[in-house]
Formats: C-alpha cells, structure tokens, sequence
C-alpha cells in the first residue's frame, strides 16, 4: 500500500494536553497516532454514520490495512523526526555537559540531519543545528460562571505555532480509502483537533498532501525511503500496544523503548449519558527503537458503555542504519 503524507497549517492555538496531572495550565504540540485515529472516528460519524465507521475505517486498522504516524513538527521545508530512544557505546566524549543539557531538551530531529545525529550518539560529535523553535506556549484566562457560587477564574493553556510551522502525519492505506479520508481531514480542520475545541482551539487547514513517491521535498522522500527500507533498528513513529507475542522484541537487549500512558474521557454522546473515561492503557512512544518490525494492535477501551471505543496501536516504524 502506498505512503500518503498531510502537512497542517494551524490557525488557531492547540490544545493537545501536557504532564499527567498537569490539568489546564500546560500544553505541548505533541498528538500522538491514538489520538488522531480518535479524531479520525469521532468525525467519520459524524459524516457517515455509525454504520460506515465500523465497516469500513475500524475494519481497514484492524485488518493492517490503515497505518497511522503520530504527529510530527515542520518548519518551513524542513521536516522532522522524534529524536530517537538508542544507547550506543561512545567511542570517545567531545561534548561538554553544556552540550548535554541541550541535547535533553531536543525532542525532534531534523530529517536531513537525522543519519548525523544517529551517527554522534557513537562518535561524540556534536551535531549543529538540531535547536529549532516551532512556536510557544500562550494561556488564555476564563471564569467558571456559576448561579450558586462566585464565579472562578481559571488558565486554559495552548500551543501556538509560528508563521511557517506546524504538524504532519504519514499515513499508509489505499487508494480509496484515502480518498475517504481526506474527507475526513477537511472536516476536521473545521471542527479542530485535540482539546478545547469550543473555545476554537486546534483548527488547521491542509498546506500540502500526496503521495510520499510524488512529492518534491527532499526530507518527505528521506522519510519513504526509511519506510520501506530493513535497517539495523526500526524507530516508532507511531504509539505503539505490542501484540502478546510481539512482547519478546520488546526484552531484546537491542530494543531501546520508553511507555506512555493514554486515557480520557470517552467523547462520544452516544456511549453514555454522563461521562466516562476510557481505560488507561500503556503504549510504546514514538521515537523507541526496537530490534525487529512490530505490528501493534487495535484495542478496545470502552469502559461500561454502550459501544466499542477502540484505542489505535498500530506500528509505523522506519529502517534505521547503525
């Protein structure tokens, strides 16, 4: 099945959560694959009915025939990728504990420069240039108003892209079913994405999308060739639940992996008539590198409600040459 890939260009702030426990006053530009299949399902109904959201997108994951990267950052024609979870033996230590710090802090690394950093984890060299900006936190102030208390305020905070910077995803499925789905996308960019959405948070419209074969940018066909490529380890690019048997990749002394943990409350008015959240589940995070290829799973999370609520896990994973 072909690779597709969509650049979003973000008109408003977006809301897509921080720490654990972090409630209203952090936000961070990360949006993981679980959450956009998530955004995915929640619009498919709404365009096409309950019916059509089971046969057809929820059939295509769990039948492999739909991969899904998490969201990943540009800025302007460079693209990037999630810093990569390795532990490679130094063959010698040029970098001051300055150059450490910001190393910590990097969270994406350029695609162009991606072979060179990969490379550094091994020789100490330091890599130039791996410091880029995409935007910044902005808080806006409300005020819980209520009849039978003093009215409350409160910090929403939000992630503000600067001119030239937002998100893609990739995206492997066919042809027909990207045609669909670009639908979805469209309508989604209306509506928004991650929290907030009433507030007018995390609205986009498409900036560019297409074949990953067809495309012109130099990094969007480093990123295909990666895709299809074996290499010595292969590098999430989406949140990731191994199967039971694929749980064996993960105790390889060459699997270098970090969880994360997802849950939430279930926005569906359908599945009940108060609230409910999911159940947490524990998914490998973007950007671990593993010692085989997984193909990760489908879940079901409902917790106690009327319908199936089905957490993405699913793995896109690139070659990665040691």
């Amino acid at each position: 099945m072909p690779y597709y890939f969509y650049q979003f260009k973000f008109l408003s702030p977006v809301r897509f959560g921080g720490r654990r426990g972090a409630g209203m006053a952090e936000s961070s530009m990360q949006f993981t694959a679980t959450q956009l299949f998530s955004s995915f399902c929640i619009e498919w109904g709404r365009l096409f009915g309950a019916q059509s959201l089971h046969e057809d997108l929820v059939q295509a994951a769990l039948s492999d025939s739909l991969q899904i990267s998490d969201l990943f950052p540009y800025l302007h024609e460079e693209f990037y990728l999630p810093k990569p979870v390795l532990f490679r033996i130094r063959s010698q230590r040029g970098e001051t504990e300055q150059d450490k710090k910001k190393l910590k802090k990097i969270e994406y690394i350029p695609v162009e420069k991606f072979k060179q950093f990969v490379d550094s984890l091994e020789s100490g060299s330091n890599v130039k240039g791996l410091d880029a900006e995409f935007g910044a936190e902005v808080l806006n102030y409300r005020c819980a108003k209520s009849y039978e208390q003093q009215s409350m305020p409160y910090i929403v905070s939000g992630f503000q892209f600067k001119e030239g910077a937002g998100l893609y995803f990739v995206i492997q499925t066919s042809e027909e079913m990207q045609k669909t789905l670009h639908h979805v996308v469209e309508s989604l960019g209306l509506s928004g994405i991650g929290g907030k959405k009433s507030s007018g948070y995390g609205k986009f419209e498409i900036l560019n999308s297409g074949l990953l074969t067809e495309c012109n940018n130099k990094s969007l066909k480093q990123i295909h060739e990666m895709l299809i490529s074996d290499g010595d380890s292969y590098m999430c690019l989406s949140s990731a639940v191994p199967n039971e048997d694929e749980i064996k990749v993960l105790e390889n002394e060459n699997s270098f992996y970090r969880l994360q943990y997802q849950g939430g409350f279930v926005e569906s008015f359908t599945y009940s008539q108060n609230r409910l959240k999911k159940k947490n589940i524990a998914s490998i995070q973007a950007g671990s590198c593993l010692a085989e290829r997984i193909v990760g799973r489908v879940v079901d999370v409902s917790n106690e409600g009327a319908h199936p609520v089905f957490c993405y896990g699913k793995s896109m994973q690139a070659g990665i040459k040691l």
